[in-house]
């Protein structure tokens, strides 16, 4: 059996033998064998021969087993097969614009038909446009000058034994350009050709490649407008140029902005130029305000126009698993479903330029509409922030997929992105509705464990604690960014970014203790007013603006304030100046960093009680400020300008109460009386002392505070003297006159 470059020989002895085979002249490599005797004869690829050569085979052998019982044959007429291939494997042509002698750096040029490595001695044309010469070569247009370029062509033999005359061909082409004048004078064209001679058969089976090289002025511009300003795809649309009769027609291409048009020619004589229509039976493409434009050649020819496509619309946008819930730990695939989102015909095998792309960007809280997004995203944007999707990738004309890099904020949009007049993608054309559930994703909320049976904390205190949250992203996506809130509500903020009023954070620093542990350095003072509770719901936000749908409580618990003793200056409802002074001993009373402290006196009448349990305050009929002068965390002393009744009347039953005195004695017109034996007949009117921080949120039942139900007596006076006034136990004397 035989090739071009080998031959397969058969040897064989009447016994087992080793050989080793060579061709007479050397050429082949030695090659070896075992005949064993099993089969009829040992197989031998010679190799590294030349076609079409006729060659001697020389066998030598011995015995296997035996080195000295051996012997060797030669024989002759082995021929390797004919090389008649003229085929080329490659065919390039480089043009190269010649400025002031000096070889400029190749043009871009497409060869008509294009290049086929199966066609034996194809001819080839390249058309290059001379019109820009002037300005590429930096030419005062006033000069004359000729317009001169080089071409080469080079090309690989797809056998290494054909010839190759000559083994690169070139060519130069000058054409006149008088100064002033708009155009050259005429056109250049020049002919390279290369013969590719076989090994086998002769000059008479040489095959010859051409490649004609046109330089003209292209000329080409603008016909009639007959695209309309806004297209679908598919829509069949017509696009006009006018051009150079020497132009071939067939190599012109229409692009909408980067997107290649499938066209056909006609032309029709228009004067000294051709009118050519090209025709699209349904154009393709994504995006507004895209040029038109048709490649000839070596140029690209701005039709003066734009056209753009109408928008696509998201309908839905979900995880690859159908759920609106992304990781905040690994990237989630999501898709974007809708109409045109993606070309016709894309899928994953689809190369670009692709029609639009996904962004998805953190958006604050106040996104919550369409048109917000819309303005919002397109503003991002244009401040190059950075898209949250990898590459998009088209899976069929309703579905683009991306992967959605994880995040710590607590809203996102999700919108396409095409071009607008060139070929970046700088436009939002479809945003999804955040109104629409199923079109929103959010990241997963980080939830604080519950914690039983934890120690109260202080309000002033320099120490740490630790909560165990759920879905807690890493810090490679937080930034480090942590702190945990408490508050007596359980929704979240409106506005994570700036929680306002009753959202208040416990940490000076928080950071990471393990995966899904958070140490919080505590602020040494907390605000009990803003707190509001001292059994608050915790959150832990994350980012920016990242929270769980609601706080955990059982979580931290607060110190609630213990009244011990309490002292006044008088045991009447009023001193003697209209002053009552109260001095308060206990712990867990703060201090004024810790919020709105106050002092109260407050009664309901003879039924006034106590705080009942955990219930709160009771409600009161009249409540009057005592003005704090001292406040620390174990002692509050304030002054009461007013009566400890807290402004409550008493009734007259009250006043209207007789006493009678223990040695009264109807038979004596005048009695000693004891005043304060009568006045411990007199009943006792209760009242209560309120302290704690007054809550940004009155509403909230169980507070900071705590209160102490005390007892009072009216001020009494003397025989013949009454009060002066409800404000005073100041006694005047009573008028003259006789009184039952």
């Amino acid at each position: 059996r035989s090739t071009q470059t080998s031959l397969m020989v058969g040897i064989q002895w009447d016994k087992p033998t080793e050989f080793s085979v060579r061709t007479a002249d050397g050429t082949a490599l030695v090659s070896t064998a075992v005949f064993t005797g099993a089969a009829p004869e040992a197989q031998v690829e010679l190799t590294g021969l030349t076609p079409s050569t006729s060659y001697t085979v020389i066998a030598e052998g011995h015995a296997i087993g035996d080195a000295y019982d051996k012997g060797s044959g030669e024989v002759r007429g082995f021929s390797t097969d004919a090389d008649t291939n003229v085929l080329l494997t490659s065919l390039s042509v480089d043009v190269n614009r010649i400025c002031n002698s000096t070889l400029k750096t190749p043009l871009v040029v497409s060869m008509m038909p294009p290049f086929d490595p199966m066609v034996a001695g194809s001819s080839h044309v390249v058309q290059i446009d001379i019109s820009s010469y002037r300005d590429d070569c930096g030419l005062d247009p006033g000069n004359n000058v000729l317009a001169s370029f080089s071409g080469s062509m080079a090309v690989t033999a797809a056998s290494p034994f054909a010839t190759v005359t000559p083994p690169n061909a070139y060519t130069d082409l000058e054409v006149a350009w008088p100064g002033n004048e708009s155009k050259p004078t005429g056109n250049a064209t020049g002919t390279m050709m290369v013969k590719v001679r076989p090994f086998s058969g002769g000059p008479s089976k040489a095959v010859t490649y051409t490649v004609v090289l046109q330089v003209f002025y292209m000329d080409l511009h603008p016909g009639p407008r007959t695209a309309p300003p806004v297209v679908s795809n598919g829509d069949a649309v017509d696009f006009a140029v006018f051009a150079p009769p020497a132009l071939d027609i067939t190599a012109l291409d229409v692009y909408i902005g980067p997107f290649l048009q499938a066209t056909r020619a006609v032309a029709t004589q228009s004067g000294d130029d051709v009118l050519v229509t090209l025709s699209s039976d349904g154009v393709v493409g994504m995006g507004k305000e895209l040029p038109v434009t048709v490649s000839g050649s070596s140029a690209s020819y701005d039709l003066g126009y734009n056209v753009s496509f109408t928008s696509p619309v998201i309908t839905r946008v979900v995880t690859a698993l159908g759920s609106s819930v992304v990781s905040t730990t690994r990237p989630t695939t999501i898709a974007v479903l809708g109409e045109g989102v993606a070309l016709p015909g894309s899928s994953t095998a689809s190369t670009p330029p692709f029609g639009a792309v996904v962004y998805a960007v953190p958006v604050p809280e106040d996104c919550n509409s369409l048109a917000r997004q819309f303005e919002r995203v397109q503003a991002m944007l244009n401040a190059g922030v950075q898209n949250l999707c990898g590459a998009t990738t088209p899976i069929s004309p309703t579905e683009l997929r991306c992967q959605l890099a994880p995040a710590s904020r607590a809203r996102l949009a999700v919108a396409l992105l095409v071009r607008r007049g060139g070929n970046s993608f700088n436009m939002v054309v479809a945003v999804a509705d955040p109104s629409d559930p199923g079109q929103t994703l959010q990241y997963e909320r980080p939830q604080v464990v519950p914690q039983y049976n934890t120690e109260p904390e202080n309000l002033s205190s320099e120490s740490s604690f630790v909560v165990e949250v759920d879905k807690l992203p890493p810090p490679n996506v937080t930034l480090g960014t942590l702190q945990i809130y408490a508050s007596a509500l359980q929704e979240p903020p409106t506005n994570p970014q700036t929680p306002g009023e009753g959202y208040i954070p416990l940490c000076s620093q928080a950071g990471y203790l393990n995966a899904s542990h958070v140490q919080c350095f505590r602020a040494p003072e907390l605000n009990a007013s803003g707190l509001g509770t001292v059994k608050p719901y915790v959150f832990v936000k994350v980012g920016q603006d990242l929270v769980a749908p609601e706080g955990t409580g059982d979580v931290v618990t607060m110190k609630q304030m213990e009244i011990h003793n309490i002292t006044r200056s008088t045991e009447y409802e009023v001193g003697p100046d209209g002053v009552v002074y109260f001095r308060i001993v206990g712990v867990g009373f703060g201090t004024p960093a810790n919020g709105n402290f106050f002092v109260s006196i407050a009664s309901a009448g003879p039924s006034t009680e106590p705080r009942s349990g955990e219930s709160g305050l009771e409600a009161v009929n009249v409540e009057v400020p005592c003005d704090v002068t001292h406040h620390s965390e174990t002692l509050v002393e304030c002054t009461l300008a007013s009566t400890v009744f807290g402004g409550y009347h008493l009734n007259t039953s009250y006043y209207d109460k007789t006493v009678h005195p223990a040695n009264e004695s109807k038979s004596r017109r005048v009695m000693e009386l004891d005043v304060d034996e009568l006045v411990e007949q007199l009943p006792r009117f209760p009242f209560l002392t309120k302290i704690g921080f007054r809550s940004w949120n009155d509403t909230i039942a169980e507070q900071f505070g705590a209160d102490q139900l005390m007892n009072a007596t009216l001020g009494p006076c003397w025989a013949g003297q009454h009060r002066a006034s409800f404000d005073t136990t100041a006694c005047v004397p009573c008028e003259l006159g006789r009184f039952r």
